[in-house]
């Protein structure tokens, strides 16, 4: 029995990379997100990563979880693409 003290590690294990990856992603709704890709496994796994700077050889590829950031990054870094405006919720 372990009391408040002493840690208890008897706790179930955390969900997988894999599925909370997929969790933390599923809800993103900006448009910019169609131009990202899912981090490998060497990047930090909260971030969506830009699908473009691999095809300019940019040699650190940009990620973050923020849609606003990205979307700078994309006009910014990639002045080519173009990003749809997202659908009013109202």
């Amino acid at each position: 029995m372990s009391s408040l003290l002493e840690p208890d590690f008897s706790l179930t294990p955390l969900e997988t990379v894999e599925s909370a990856t997929t969790a933390n992603h599923a809800k993103k709704r900006s448009p910019v997100w169609a131009h990202t890709r899912r981090p490998t496994e060497n990047e930090n796994q909260a971030f969506l990563y830009c699908s473009y700077c691999e095809l300019d050889l940019i040699v650190l590829p940009y990620g973050t979880a923020s849609a606003r950031n990205m979307t700078k990054h994309i006009k910014r870094h990639h002045s080519k693409i173009t990003i749809e405006k997202a659908l009013s919720k109202n």
